[in-house]
């Protein structure tokens, strides 16, 4: 996002000063006041470009005279200084307002003074004046610096990407460009030859051409990618992903581009990470009640590219639903006529109907939306796919891949799960002596031991559609053992309720949202 502490709207001048004085090996002479060069140098430290990192800055100085009669002598002799001093590869030169007012030519200048500086490029660069905007002066400074430095280099053997527009004068560039390499690193092993310019040297810019792809995160850096695809053949991508979707399409975007597929396991595991991280909070906010207006509204200032990739995130993923599911296995019946005594077998356990089957509720359908699933481990898709309108039996261990579909034409990110049933080793009700209207659960459950579980037992009344919570059953076994049947242990759990008259249906109610230690997203209960 832009820093709104720049304003007024900077120059081009100070464009081109944010694109070039993060280079390495490289120096920026400014042909002007000194008072220009300290302003542009608070600017540049708000931006994070302190003394010591890429192109130290110097300015010639200037007064009337040089005003008057058009002297370059103090840029010569300041020129002369800077290369002796510091033997920098590359010396941008760069006029301030006034010598651009007057029509100092700082092309005409360099070329005279070249044969002088054999061993040091002269850079010169336009735009001292206030004609054009800072995005403008980067858009100039970062095609001036591919045409006058790239060099006719072969094309790496090992797959390599430049990133064309990381600059300053964006809020957080650091980060963003530390992202997009570790992206690129973990979807391809590829690694980057040039971070045009935030992370850069003269030598990198000089390889520039050796790279496989442009990644082009700015729309200032078209015209230099646009170069370099004509003089190199380099294909490039225009985008600045943000949010887990847009950064998933805009991986597979340049596998395609590059005509090598991106690691789905990597950006499967990368989705699983980061929904993880969020899913906690979106079940804490399901679970209280909200009021939005009719449309919300979203108010974002900045550069063109960061409020455009922010307005997408907030559109087809913040405000889409969230889509998770809730898992209830029905154990059995029992009918509770009164006061009297309940029958019960040779052993004193009341009767209970047979299994029932496993219940997947699935949530994420609001005003506008309509959830799609499958069983089949296929893709959901609003054309193939069922339309989710009530609870789905599972008497099998099943794949469901569900996404919820807006009447506007968006769509939530998938939720994938697949239940494997296990077994119940006993689910019985016992009737507690003195009898008090209150029956006992007595249950036991055999696991995997690198799993955690953790199931709420009810019994629900059918008639009055009442939730009677018996107890809550904790299963923990050691996350670290190998998973083999071996491993397998059993839990088991009692509690009791008092049960007005009425007939009942005992339950494990999982819910499969549960993370952290207690981890039932996976796994169903089957009566044995």
């Amino acid at each position: 996002m832009g820093l709104y502490r720049f304003k007024p709207m900077p120059s081009g001048r100070m464009g081109i000063f944010w694109t070039v004085a993060p280079i390495r090996e490289a120096a920026v002479v400014e042909f002007g006041c000194m008072g220009h060069n300290l302003y542009s140098g608070g600017l540049l430290r708000q931006g994070g470009i302190y003394e010591g990192y890429g192109a130290p800055l110097y300015t010639t100085y200037i007064d009337e005279t040089d005003i008057a009669m058009g002297q370059t002598y103090r840029l010569e002799a300041t020129l002369r200084r800077v290369v002796d001093t510091d033997r920098p590869k590359v010396v941008f030169l760069q006029p301030s307002a006034v010598p651009e007012v007057i029509g100092m030519d700082m092309f005409a200048i360099a070329n005279l003074l070249a044969d002088e500086f054999p061993e040091t490029k002269l850079v010169p660069l336009g735009h001292g004046s206030f004609a054009i905007s800072q995005h403008k002066g980067v858009e100039e400074a970062l095609t001036a610096i591919v045409k006058a430095l790239a060099e006719d280099v072969p094309r790496s053997q090992a797959p390599t990407f430049n990133v064309l527009g990381t600059c300053p004068d964006l809020f957080n560039f650091g980060a963003d460009l530390a992202e997009i390499e570790r992206m690129m690193r973990g979807a391809f092993g590829m690694e980057a030859i040039c971070r045009l310019s935030s992370a850069c040297s003269i030598t990198d810019i000089r390889r520039i051409g050796a790279a496989h792809i442009n990644l082009v995160i700015r729309r200032e850096g078209i015209p230099a990618a646009e170069y370099l695809k004509k003089r190199f053949g380099t294909p490039y991508v225009y985008a600045r992903p943000y949010g887990i979707k847009a950064s998933s399409a805009w991986l597979r975007s340049v596998g395609e581009v590059l005509g090598a597929a991106p690691s789905e396991e990597f950006i499967s595991a990368e989705e699983k990470l980061l929904y993880g991280q969020i899913d906690a909070p979106y079940r804490t906010l399901d679970s209280n009640a909200w009021s939005y207006p009719e449309e919300a509204v979203l108010t974002i200032g900045g550069h063109y590219d960061v409020v455009k990739g922010i307005r997408d995130f907030a559109v087809n993923e913040m405000l889409t639903p969230y889509v998770g599911v809730d898992i209830n296995m029905w154990l059995g019946e029992y009918t509770h006529d009164g006061d009297e005594l309940p029958g019960s077998d040779a052993s004193g356990n009341l009767g209970i109907a047979p299994y029932l089957g496993v219940n997947i509720a699935i949530n994420g359908a609001g005003e506008g939306w309509h959830v799609h699933y499958t069983l089949d481990g296929s893709a959901p898709t609003q054309s193939s796919a069922s339309e989710y309108t009530a609870p789905i039996t599972l008497n099998d261990s099943q794949t469901i891949r569900a996404i919820a579909f807006s009447d506007g034409g968006l769509e939530s990110r998938e939720f994938s799960a697949t239940y494997s049933l296990m077994s119940i080793g006993s689910a019985v009700a016992k009737p507690r002596y003195p009898w008090n209207g209150k029956v006992d659960i007595d249950c036991e459950v055999k696991g995997d031991a690198n799993r955690h579980y953790l199931i709420s037992l009810e019994a629900i009344d059918l008639d009055g559609s009442t939730n009677l919570p018996v107890r809550m059953v904790v299963g923990r076994g050691d996350p670290t053992a190998p998973q083999s049947p071996a491993n397998e242990f059993v839990f088991g759990g009692r509690g009791a309720t008092a049960l007005p008259p009425g007939t009942y249906r005992f339950t494990w109610d999982a819910d499969a949202d549960i993370a952290g230690d207690f981890d039932f997203a996976n796994v169903a209960v089957k009566v044995s």
